[in-house]
Parts: C-alpha cells; structure tokens; sequence
C-alpha cells in the first residue's frame, strides 16, 4: 500500500488519514502507526519495543517524490527462523527481495528495513553481528545464509545418508542410490571390493529390512546382475 503526501498529512490508498507529531521529520514513526499497523504475531508492531525502539531512527526517509518505497506490511511475513525448515528460510529471503524490488528500495533501504521483518530471537542475532558486515546487503545476506539456510550436503554425504523414502518404488531408489554413487566417485564398476561395498550399503538402505538382508547375503558379479535380480521381485 502506497501513501502518498499532501502538506504535513499522509493519505493512504485505502483513504486512512494520517497526521505525523510535530516532530515529524519524514522519517518513520514508531510502531503502531499506519504506515506499520505491525504483523500477525508480533502484538500490532513488528516486533520493536524496550531497547529496540532506537533503530527506529535508522529507518529510511520518505522520498522519491514524496512516495514512500514499501508495500503492505502484510505482504511479507516477520520471520521467525525456521531450523527445522531451512527451504522455508530460503524462500523468506527470496520474498523479502522480491519486495524490495517491487517497493524500489535501493540497498541503504533494503538494510535499514530488514531488522523490522525479524521476530525478536532473529534480530538478536542480527544485532550481534559485528557492525562492518551491516554496511553491505551482499554481507547481511551472506550471514542469513549461513545462519538459517543450510548448504547443500557435499554429495559424498547424500550418498553415504541415502535411504529408500516410503512407498518409493524399489527399482526407483536403485537407480537413484546408483546415480548418488557416481556423483560421489564411487566407481564401484571398476573394483570387486568396491561394488560388494556398494550393494551392501543398498541393502541396508532399503525400507524393507527383509529383502536387505536377502540380497546382502547373495553374490553379484556386477551391477548389472543385481539390477536384473531386483526385476524378477
């Protein structure tokens, strides 16, 4: 929602009036006003109160024209880390980037509204980050991934923790713990040793035990030879 400006006033699009204090200086109030009605969860602020009130004079100024770059507080949510979903994490950034572009922010902007989207267990940890990393979006972003979004595992993990998801289809995961394999240089067509390594590690791997302990009791001459085994299941 875009305010615009007409004399000291601000008119919103939704045709709210507002008169800022006398010691309005175009910079935003505190929470609870219009231009912030606040977030779902966050008591009608987001977030900011006791000790945290002062970044509210780092906020950025009205400008371009009078027009203030930020679209409705409700068009983001406050976010609140997810450590049990780092793809939800991921997301949250991409949209509050996506915002910012929308609203036209230009970098100093980006940075002086990000604390107001973080729940106050984030922007603790946003506060404690040593002040040279807060001058650059690109650092801030970088910390945020590291904090909340996890790397990608290096693919020898994803092979070595693969196991069958339930209902997948057995033919399916054996091509799929194959193709894991490869991209993790496991030539297990190259050496004995290492392919009765790799079809150990596929039987243990199975989600039916009892066929697991069936096949690593039996002996393949190649990858092949197990694959035709697993069609006549």
């Amino acid at each position: 929602m875009q305010p615009t400006r007409g004399g000291r006033g601000i008119t919103f699009q939704d045709g709210t009036d507002y008169e800022p204090s006398d010691n309005f200086s175009g910079d935003p109030d505190h929470p609870g006003n219009p231009r912030n009605p606040g977030r779902h969860g966050e008591g009608g602020n987001p977030g900011y109160g006791g000790d945290d009130e002062d970044l509210w004079d780092n906020l950025p100024s009205m400008g371009h024209q009078g027009a203030m770059h930020v679209l409705s507080m409700d068009s983001l949510p406050v976010f609140s880390g997810s450590e049990d979903n780092r793809e939800a994490s991921y997301q949250w950034m991409r949209r509050y980037e996506q915002l910012s572009r929308l609203s036209g922010w230009t970098e100093q902007e980006k940075i002086a509204w990000f604390p107001s989207y973080l729940s106050k267990t984030v922007r603790a940890w946003f506060n404690q980050l040593q002040p040279h990393y807060k001058q650059s979006w690109k650092d801030i972003k970088r910390k945020f991934a590291k904090e909340w979004i996890t790397n990608p595992l290096p693919k020898a993990d994803k092979y070595y923790r693969m196991t069958q998801d339930p209902k997948e289809p057995l033919k399916t995961f054996f091509y799929r713990f194959n193709s894991a394999a490869q991209s993790a240089r496991v030539e297990y067509w190259k050496s004995a040793s290492i392919l009765e390594d790799h079809i150990g590690r596929f039987c243990m791997a199975l989600e039916d035990e009892s066929l697991g302990d069936r096949l690593s009791q039996m002996v393949f001459s190649s990858i092949d030879d197990l694959d035709r085994h697993l069609d006549s299941q």
